[in-house]
């Protein structure tokens, strides 16, 4: 056999190619051929029926000249002679039919769903299996090759042309399909009998090739459904011996890394389980730890609040009765004690609060109160501070602000600190409240002159315990916990607060309380109206 069939080397290869490429001329040529063909026989068809009904308009003048459609019989019965024709009409001027002959298919559209045309005929539409055709008759056309004779009595002035109506002619395409298909069956046919007889000397010729290709693709086929096996392919072209060795070699490869896989995918299934099994106590353990911490310093800071309201109550007796004595010196230092025990009070309310929200306990009462009035009295609380470092206040109060249902405790905690925050980092400046309402929203604004923060500094201004400056160093005292408790009961209450500063030129505070207060509900804080409904939950404040 080896002697009979040579192995195939570039020259079998070009040849296939070569042939390949006769192959695919032959069939190119023989569509573009029946197009080409198809195409012109289309055009011929199309112009015919052009002529028809441009004939037919010149010999509809007197017909429709003088409503009459025994003047048009004859044209009409000689237009349905020619091939293709299947229906005629005369329309006049008010598009209404004089005459028509023929059968409409069913389906078509009628001529008065066409646009008609002005001059000259037009092929005015197409459907799958038919034309149509349309011409304006014109009173001053001519018949070719006549004269002006008795006719030309009921003509008008050759300069006017007056637009006596129109014909319409409907071809179908019954004589063009049967040619074009004629025509492609018999290229087909050519370009199908020169392709077997090149696919005929090529498979005597290229034979031996495909013999052992398709052995192998046997092979690599079982291999979608079952192990890759080797192929054992000793004889055949030098080119498929070659091609069966680095498949071999392919497949061993796929197996080692298919069995390095499977130890590793063992390996991480288990350390997986292990680690989510690690994480899961983990956020067990750090969440009881937070609720722990929480309620840790809710208690404490509540216990922490007794004694020293106690001192600050024994303290302002002696005071008053060191007054009464007139020992004006000791005075002085019980003030000071009363001064920074009222300050150290302030710093535990704040870690109460906060501790209150983090262990689910804050309540939300809604009462009937004038928001002017809560900024009236947060101001007065926070004067003092404001006069310490020299600053002027302004206020810009909404006239038209009116009562509204609101938490009058949690408002004015947040006005406090808000205010407190812009007294204690501004001197010899100006602080400025600005408060709007109207029917869907509360609005305040505190604004400062005072030193103002860094961009890098605004991203972690709510969170709690976070400090501008928090070396041990730093000029301003304070837990870091006022702006995180004013952002929770902000969003209690159903709204937020944003803050805008420029470094060196002070900072703004801006509160949205949406109306009504719809206060948000969520585990663990219940929410009172002034009616005393309760809504309540379990969890925290996000």
């Amino acid at each position: 056999m080896r002697h009979f069939f040579p192995r195939p080397g570039f020259r079998g290869q070009l040849f296939l190619i070569i042939t390949a490429g006769v192959v695919g001329v032959s069939l190119i040529t023989a569509l573009t051929n029946a197009w080409l063909t198809t195409k012109r026989l289309r055009a011929i068809h199309q112009e015919q029926g052009l002529q028809v009904t441009g004939n037919l308009a010149r010999q509809s003048v007197l017909a429709l000249l003088y409503d009459s459609d025994s003047n048009a019989e004859e044209a009409v019965a000689t237009t349905l002679a020619f091939p293709g024709i299947g229906y005629v009409a005369l329309l006049n001027g008010e598009r209404e039919v004089l005459l028509d002959q023929g059968q409409v298919p069913p389906g078509s559209r009628s001529p008065q769903g066409f646009d008609w045309p002005g001059e000259g005929p037009r092929m005015v539409g197409e459907e799958a299996d038919h034309w149509h055709f349309m011409a304006p008759v014109l009173l001053n056309a001519q018949p070719e090759g006549k004269e002006l004779g008795e006719e030309s009595v009921f003509l008008k002035d050759a300069s006017s042309q007056e637009m006596l109506g129109h014909v319409y002619v409907l071809m179908n395409k019954q004589i063009m399909q049967g040619i074009q298909q004629g025509i492609i069956s018999n290229n087909l046919l050519t370009a199908t009998v020169f392709t077997g007889l090149c696919l005929l000397l090529l498979h005597l010729l290229l034979g031996r090739l495909f013999r052992p290709l398709n052995a192998l693709s046997q092979v690599m086929g079982r291999a979608e459904t079952e192990a890759p096996q080797r192929c054992d392919m000793l004889e055949g072209p030098e080119e498929m011996v070659r091609i069966a060795r680095v498949y071999n070699r392919m497949i061993e490869a796929i197996a080692e890394r298919d069995r390095r896989l499977r130890q590793h995918n063992e390996r991480l299934e288990t350390e997986v389980e292990q680690r989510t099994h690690e994480l899961v106590v983990a956020r067990d353990i750090a969440l009881e730890s937070s609720r722990h911490k929480s309620e840790f310093l809710a208690n404490m800071t509540h216990e922490l609040r007794t004694p020293l309201q106690s001192v600050i109550g024994y303290a302002d007796f002696v005071r008053e009765t060191l007054m009464e004595e007139g020992l004006q010196e000791c005075v002085n230092d019980l003030e000071k004690v009363e001064s920074n025990a009222q300050r150290l009070l302030g710093m535990i309310n704040e870690v109460l609060d906060y501790s209150k929200s983090e262990a689910g306990r804050m309540t939300v009462h809604l009462e009937k109160v004038d928001p002017r009035d809560l900024v009236h009295q947060a101001m007065e609380t926070v004067i003092p501070a404001l006069g310490e470092n020299g600053n002027q206040w302004a206020l810009d109060l909404d006239d038209q602000a009116s009562s509204v249902l609101l938490d009058a405790s949690k408002m004015r905690m947040i006005l406090v600190n808000l205010l407190g925050n812009a007294a204690k980092f501004t001197k010899n400046g100006r602080v400025e409240v600005t408060l709007r309402q109207d029917d869907r929203q509360l609005a305040i604004q505190v604004q400062d002159s005072g030193i103002g923060m860094k961009p890098e500094h605004l991203a972690g201004i709510f969170e709690p315990f976070k400090q501008v400056d928090g070396s041990q160093s730093r000029l301003f005292q304070g837990t870091g916990l006022g702006l995180a408790v004013t952002k929770k009961f902000c969003q209690l209450l159903g709204g937020d607060v944003e803050v805008k500063s420029i470094f060196g030129k002070g900072s703004t505070f801006r509160v949205d309380i949406p109306l009504p207060v719809r206060p948000l509900v969520v585990a663990g804080i219940e929410t009172a109206d002034a009616g005393g409904g309760s809504i309540s939950g379990k969890g925290e404040i996000l």
